[in-house]
C-alpha cells in the first residue's frame, strides 16, 4: 500500500490477511509504503502473532512527516490479547519488545483495553515492527513421551522386552498450531520404588524381572505433559535346546552313531527366570553346512528333506539322515530376541543292514588311521614332517557328500 505524505491525524485502514511484519518506507516521490517482510525471530517464549480472519489494521499519523505512527490492529477474540507485545527493530539492527502499558505513556506503547478488542501500538519512527504473543497463547499443552524399544513382545496383556534392549524415551512437543511450539525442555522417569524421578539423558537397560516405569516431560514454557506408567516384564535368559536321537539326548559336541531309520528331534524350552519367561519363538538347525557358510549371500546348500539348509533353517519336524558323516548345528531364540549360544553334534549314519557294533568298529578304525597320519606330520617314524594325507574311508563306510562351489561373497545371517 502506497500513500502520499500524510499530515498529522491522517487515518488509513485495510484488511489484514497475510501481513505479519511491517516496514514503513518512503520512495523517491515522497510516498509512504507499508510492506510485509519476512518476520525476524521472536523473543524467547514469544511467537509472531499470525494473521487471522476478519482482522483489520488501522494506521494513524500523529506526528510530523513519517514519525509518530499509531497502529491499531482489531478483530481479536475477547481475552485473546493478553500478554501481547510490540516487537520493534531499531535503526542499529537491535530489537526490543515492550511491556503492556497505557496508550501514550511511552514512545512505544501497547493498549489492550480497547472495547473493540484491538491492540494499539505507537511507534516513534517508521522502523520494522510486528505484534508478538506469548507462546502460552497457542501452546498450552505439555510434551508427549513415547517408548521406543526393540523386540517388544505382547501376550496375555503383558509387555515383554529383553534385558539387552535399550529403553528410549522420545518426547515431542505437539500442538494444533505448529508455528507456536515451545519445544521439549526435560524428560523424567521414575523406576519401580525409587524415591524421586530422575532426569532422562540417554537410553538405559533394565535387569531381568518385573518393572514399573512412570515418565513425563516438560516444555520450555513449563507446560507439564501427561504422566504415563508402563509395566514391563524383562526377560534376560535365552532358551535351551536339546538334540535327541530316538528320544535320547545327544551331548553337545559329541559324536554318535545312528542308522538311517533312526529319528532325530530337537526339543527347546524357555525356562522361567526371576519369574519371567517370554516364551520360545523359533528353533534353527543346519545339517552339513555351518552358520558361517550361511553368512554369505551366494552360499547355498546343506539340509535334509527341505529343512536344515541356508535357505530354510527353521526346525519344524523330526528327521532322518542318510548314510554318511553329518554335522548338525542348532540354536533357539525366545520372543524378545534372547539367542541361545550355537551348539553342534556329529552323527555317523550307516544303513539298517549294518550292525551297530560293526559301524562303531569301522568308525574307530578310521579315526585311528587319522590319528596315526597326524603323528606322521610331526616327524614320527615312517612319515615325512609337514606332510600328511587323510585316508579315505573304506568303501562300506562312506562320507557325506561334499558340496563343491565358489568362494562365498557377502554376509547373510543364519
Amino acid at each position: 500500500m502506497s500513500i502520499s505524505a500524510p499530515t498529522s491525524g491522517t487515518k488509513f485502514r485495510f484488511e489484514w490477511s497475510d501481513i505479519t511484519f511491517f516496514n514503513l518506507v518512503t520512495d523517491s516521490d515522497d510516498k509512504l509504503t507499508l510492506e510485509s517482510v519476512p518476520s525476524p525471530a521472536a523473543p524467547k517464549n514469544y511467537v509472531v502473532e499470525p494473521p487471522g480472519a476478519n482482522r483489520s489494521l488501522r494506521i494513524k499519523y500523529t506526528g510530523a512527516g513519517y514519525d509518530g505512527i499509531k497502529i491499531k490492529t482489531c478483530g481479536f477474540l475477547p481475552g485473546s490479547t493478553g500478554g501481547m507485545k510490540i516487537l520493534h527493530y531499531k535503526d542499529d539492527g537491535t530489537s526490543e519488545y515492550l511491556k503492556s502499558v497505557s496508550e501514550g505513556d511511552e514512545e512505544y506503547a501497547l493498549d489492550m483495553a480497547d472495547a473493540d478488542h484491538c491492540v494499539t501500538g505507537l511507534s516513534g519512527s517508521n522502523s520494522l515492527f510486528s505484534l508478538v504473543a506469548p507462546l502460552s497463547k497457542y501452546d498450552n499443552a505439555g510434551p508427549v513421551v513415547d517408548f521406543r524399544i526393540q523386540d517388544v513382545f505382547e501376550a496375555g496383556g503383558e509387555t515383554y522386552i529383553s534385558s539387552s534392549s535399550p529403553v528410549e524415551l522420545a518426547a515431542e512437543d505437539r500442538s494444533s498450531n505448529t508455528f507456536a511450539l515451545a519445544g521439549v525442555a526435560s524428560t523424567y522417569y521414575q523406576l519401580d520404588a525409587e524415591p524421586a524421578p530422575a532426569l532422562y539423558n540417554e537410553p538405559f537397560r533394565l535387569g531381568e524381572g518385573a518393572h514399573s516405569i512412570y515418565y513425563y516431560a516438560i516444555d520450555k514454557i513449563d507446560n507439564l505433559g501427561e504422566g504415563r506408567t508402563a509395566q514391563l516384564r524383562v526377560d534376560g535368559t535365552p532358551p535351551g535346546s536339546a538334540l535327541k536321537l530316538n528320544g535320547l539326548p545327544i551331548t553337545p559336541g559329541a559324536t554318535v552313531y545312528a542308522a538311517t531309520e533312526d529319528l532325530i528331534t530337537l526339543a527347546a524350552t524357555d525356562t522361567i527366570s526371576n519369574g519371567i519367561t517370554s516364551g520360545l519363538a523359533t528353533t534353527y538347525f543346519l545339517v552339513d553346512v555351518s552358520p558361517e557358510d550361511c553368512e554369505y549371500a551366494e552360499w547355498a546348500g546343506g539340509g535334509i528333506n527341505g529343512m536344515g539348509s541356508c535357505e530354510n533353517s527353521f526346525y519344524s519336524a523330526p528327521f532322518n539322515l542318510p548314510v554318511g558323516w553329518h554335522t548338525i548345528y542348532y540354536q533357539s531364540v525366545d520372543n524378545v530376541g534372547n539367542r541361545e549360544a550355537g551348539r553342534s553334534a556329529f552323527v555317523t549314519v550307516s544303513d539298517k543292514n549294518t550292525a551297530p557294533q560293526e559301524s562303531a568298529l569301522r568308525a574307530a578304525q578310521f579315526y585311528k588311521r587319522i590319528s596315526e597320519s597326524l603323528k606322521n606330520t610331526q616327524g614320527g617314524s615312517g612319515g615325512t614332517a609337514g606332510k600328511s594325507k587323510v585316508p579315505a574311508p573304506e568303501n562300506n563306510v562312506p562320507r557325506a557328500e561334499q558340496r563343491q562351489g565358489q568362494i562365498p561373497q557377502g554376509p547373510r545371517r543364519w
